[in-house]
């Protein structure tokens, strides 16, 4: 081998090593910029919840928000869209409340209490017949449902079936025999459908169950007054207008029967 190949053999072994000795070494890098971490995810659990807690403060606004970012997390879960159709209800929102309720329906069609809040939203908007439609579905799921008897007589009063809405306040009566408000619808209904007497057994009932209540006590004159007995109706009067002084009906009555007391 000649003296300048085996120089440039040389060089060329050292020029590696140079190499290999740069790769080996530790280089200098920038830091990695750690992006922040992100805040825990709400479950569904906990945005449902705080539906429920907002709206318990009246705070409708930020009960809506959680149902919206509840739904946004899992579109098909139906209690998130159930909450916000409530909360529209809550709201006057009625169309919105009635689609979001539509959504409940399509994902969960057997679910609890939607035909009777679908009811109340239908209720809430005058639709009588709507209401009705949706109190009867509601007594198909849970025949036992006091809240739907009561309803949907209340609606068949609206509706001027007066027979049918006494029968169905008497079977909220015949759920809890204590509550004052079906006594009341079934005597309103009696009152309305001619049925006197038996009206009056249902506002004594009222009032012994509830005697602070200047309605009671209007309700009873009402059906004394009907009844021709003006005396004790002008008394029932003036107990309705003691309780609720702002109640027109009871200063109407007590004026009506105090003059038809003075022409007797």
């Amino acid at each position: 081998m000649n003296q300048k190949l085996a120089f440039s053999l040389l060089l060329a072994v050292v020029a590696a090593a140079v190499c290999a000795a740069c790769a080996a070494a530790p280089q200098e890098r920038a830091p990695l910029e750690v992006a922040p971490a992100s805040p825990p995810r709400e479950t569904m659990d906990e945005l449902i919840d705080q539906t429920f807690d907002y709206e318990a403060d009246g705070d409708y606004e930020f009960a809506l928000d959680a149902a919206r970012r509840a739904i946004k997390l899992d579109s098909d879960h139906p209690m998130a869209h159930f909450r916000h159709g409530v909360l529209l209800v809550g709201t006057g929102s009625y169309n919105e409340a009635l689609a979001a309720y539509d959504q409940v329906g399509r994902i969960a069609p057997s679910f609890d209490d939607l035909e009777y809040n679908r009811g109340v939203c239908y209720t809430e908007m005058e639709r009588w017949d709507d209401a009705l439609a949706s109190y009867d579905r509601a007594l198909q799921q849970d025949a036992n449902f006091i809240s739907s008897h009561v309803n949907r007589a209340h609606t068949l009063i609206e509706l001027r079936r007066f027979e049918d809405a006494a029968q169905a306040a008497g079977e909220a009566i015949r759920i809890e025999p204590e509550s004052e408000l079906p006594h009341q619808l079934r005597g309103v209904a009696l009152l309305n459908g001619g049925d006197l007497e038996e009206a009056l057994r249902e506002f004594d009932a009222c009032v012994a169950l509830a005697s602070d209540r200047g309605v009671h006590h209007f309700h009873r004159g009402l059906t004394l007054e009907d009844l021709g007995r003006i005396e004790e109706a002008h008394q029932a009067y003036l107990k309705a207008n003691e309780l609720d002084p702002s109640h027109r009906g009871a200063r109407g009555g007590c004026k009506r029967t105090r003059e038809a007391l003075k022409g007797a």
